[in-house]
């Protein structure tokens, strides 16, 4: 049996799709060394011994050209035009892909090897994710690159669901909105999963803090976060907690662009932090992180994260799809929902009434909350049965 699986991000890295598809990696090497199966992995993670090495790396180059040619990830094109025959030589029984970019990948294995199983981790819808990408840019250049990341994702997209033997989705909203966008395929007949976001281990928090903290995470390059965190600091922050004593913002995350930058000098209680090693030295225990997230596809991995860190959570929505189990076993008002400026608030208020006990019962919550549905052990024993099943 050989299984190979491929992927476009550095399954090492540390953004969301890394994340994402780190877990994907982990079941897959634990489940083919207990078989005794062969596993390979394209991917940027050129050192990892199970490589299949590729020797490109991404750029501002090679995104443009693979989508001007109709691909919507460059590694679809560069795969396609240089590896393929070595994919053919390791003849796949399966092949797990970490997202539905590669229509052109996935189409050439389908027709070279009819009875070879394919399994599409739906990370993003990946054409919703493209609104939030481009959420802001509705004019000039930005959006004639909107248009056209659109119509190449769709297209791929397409193809990846049409060829695909089994889809594996973080949410039920994710599921419906592959059928609903993507209806001429009869996905019926697809063997279709749910598996939320997991993330490797809790996260310990050893910072003490003598104020209480609410901490945002993301990337501060991608619009739907820098829309939120700015409407955070203009309709509820700066309003009503700035120059306030006894509680601190928190804002971390990769490439902030200037207009959070901008807002943030402004404030007299509030830290960005842009280069960090990981989040657990820069965030202190019983913080609380807020998730105004207004627009988005798949899972927040923020939230995710927080619960690993035994910390509380204040989000929308939006920010909460896909933590439906976590939501129903919160005892302590921990996982608060919130939807408008006023609502934040509230939640905000209630967080600066809890004492140290209250906050200890909501790391012990979590940190069980987030074990149970979030983690390894979780998404490794559901990923086995889901690796046997498409064997059968």
């Amino acid at each position: 049996m050989n299984v190979l699986l491929i992927s476009d991000n550095y399954i090492s890295g540390y953004g969301g799709g890394s994340i994402s598809e780190k877990k994907f990696f982990v079941a897959a090497k634990k489940w083919t060394e207990e078989n005794k199966y062969n596993f390979l992995v394209i991917s940027p993670d050129n050192y990892l011994s199970e490589s299949l090495k590729c020797n490109f790396n991404k750029n501002k180059k090679s995104d443009i050209i693979s989508r001007l040619l109709g691909y919507s990830s460059y590694y679809d094109y560069f795969i396609s035009n240089k590896i393929i025959k070595r994919i053919f030589d390791y003849r796949p029984d399966i092949v797990i892909f970490g997202r539905s970019r590669f229509g052109k990948t996935v189409s050439l294995i389908r027709k070279r090897f009819a009875d070879c199983k394919i399994i599409m981790c739906m990370e993003n819808v990946e054409y919703d994710y493209v609104d939030g990408y481009f959420s802001m840019q509705r004019i000039g250049l930005s959006f004639l690159k909107k248009t056209l990341e659109k119509h190449v994702v769709i297209k791929n997209e397409k193809k990846c669901l049409k060829f695909a033997t089994s889809i594996i989705y973080f949410s039920n909203r994710d599921k419906d909105r592959t059928n609903l966008l993507y209806d001429s395929i009869d996905l019926s007949k697809k063997k279709e999963y749910i598996l939320p976001i997991c993330l490797e281990k809790n996260k310990t928090l050893i910072t003490e803090s003598s104020v209480k903290n609410v901490v945002f995470t993301g990337s501060l390059n991608y619009e739907s976060n820098i829309h939120a965190i700015c409407s955070f600091i203009d309709n509820i922050w700066r309003k009503k907690y700035n120059f306030v004593g006894g509680i601190h913002l928190i804002i971390a995350g990769k490439s902030p662009s200037n207009d959070i930058k901008k807002r943030i000098s402004g404030l007299s209680n509030c830290a960005l932090y842009e280069n960090f090693d990981s989040l657990e030295k820069i965030i202190p225990k019983y913080s609380i992180l807020v998730a105004p997230i207004e627009k988005g596809t798949g899972m927040k991995v923020k939230v995710a994260e927080a619960l690993s860190m035994g910390i509380g959570v204040i989000a929308s929505d939006e920010a909460l799809v896909g933590y439906e189990e976590a939501v129903l076993n919160d005892k302590l008002d921990s996982i608060m929902r919130a939807n408008s400026i006023e609502e934040f608030e509230i939640c905000l208020d209630k967080f600066l009434t809890y004492d140290i006990n209250k906050m200890k019962l909501i790391e012990k919550q979590n940190t069980s909350i987030f074990a149970k549905y979030f983690s390894y052990e979780r998404s490794n024993y559901s990923l086995k049965r889901i690796f046997d099943e498409n064997i059968l």
